[in-house]
């Protein structure tokens, strides 16, 4: 159940943004980027998606404002695309990798763009993983294969693009360096800014102390960061058809908790 999978939401046309022939300079130096996950948090807004299975009923993109407390859907799943990742804002814009059914059991994936005014989508191209850095996108280009196992599948191109967020354009360059500034740790001990948050006896603590108590019924939790706040999620020892998992919000001093949402995970 806890596999890390990335989550859905709608469906939209693959009509990718065109790609300039153009060769950009980058400079020699080493980029250097810190790692994106399935959460984040800009301004008073927490961005996240849920943890589960790819056949999760409930796999959709949230957004929760810290001053109301409200938990609203950013962006509801549909059949098509099947899971998403590396959540990041960037201005206006929610930027993520998602998982999309192609007419394959093959996993196909691709960066998107979320207006987070209108909500809707904006393909940008065929890849697995992104780096933001400024007002760039870095990413290696995909292509979509013919394959006598899958029927379709992804391939490298071994070619380099930087998606400019301000012009909208994508642009050739030769493959950058980078130093991605990760989370240390594992999923149940996370080092972050020289404190270690782990999970004890479905508790959850910030060095030695207890930033959240998980109920009786409670079977397993599962947090993750965005920034001084954990988006935890928890699985329950018995449930109903309507929810087996409930999800909370909880600030990094144990001083701010709400449950958001009861959603179902098979």
């Amino acid at each position: 159940m806890w596999k890390k999978i990335f989550m859905s939401l709608l469906m939209v046309s693959l009509s990718f943004v065109s790609v300039f022939s153009i060769a950009v300079r980058v400079d020699a130096k080493t980029i250097k980027v810190k790692e994106t996950t399935n959460s984040c948090k800009k301004g008073k807004y927490i961005y996240y998606t849920p943890p589960g299975s790819i056949f999760a009923v409930e796999p959709d993109i949230f957004r929760y404002n810290i001053k109301t407390k409200k938990n609203e859907m950013l962006k509801k799943s549909d059949n098509y695309h099947k899971s998403y990742s590396s959540l990041k804002v960037k201005g206006k814009n929610l930027y993520a990798i998602v998982l999309f059914d192609g007419g394959t059991a093959n996993a196909m994936c691709a960066l998107i763009k979320i207006d987070l005014k209108t909500k809707q989508v904006k393909n940008i191209d065929y890849t697995y993983d992104y780096y933001l850095k400024g007002n760039k996108i870095y990413y290696e280009k995909f292509k979509i294969v013919k394959s006598q196992e899958f029927g379709k599948t992804m391939e490298g191109t071994g070619k380099w693009y930087v998606y400019l967020i301000k012009s909208g354009k994508v642009k050739t360059i030769k493959k950058p360096k980078f130093k991605v500034k990760k989370l240390s740790g594992n999923w149940d001990k996370v080092k972050i800014n020289n404190s270690w948050y782990s999970i004890k006896n479905n508790e959850i603590f910030k060095n030695k102390k207890v930033i959240f108590n998980a109920e009786k019924s409670i079977n397993g939790v599962r947090f993750e960061c965005a920034g001084n706040y954990l988006i935890v999620h928890c699985s329950m020892k018995n449930y109903s058809q309507k929810y087996n998992m409930k999800t909370y919000i909880v600030k990094n001093n144990g001083k701010h908790k709400k449950l958001v949402r009861k959603w179902f995970d098979q």
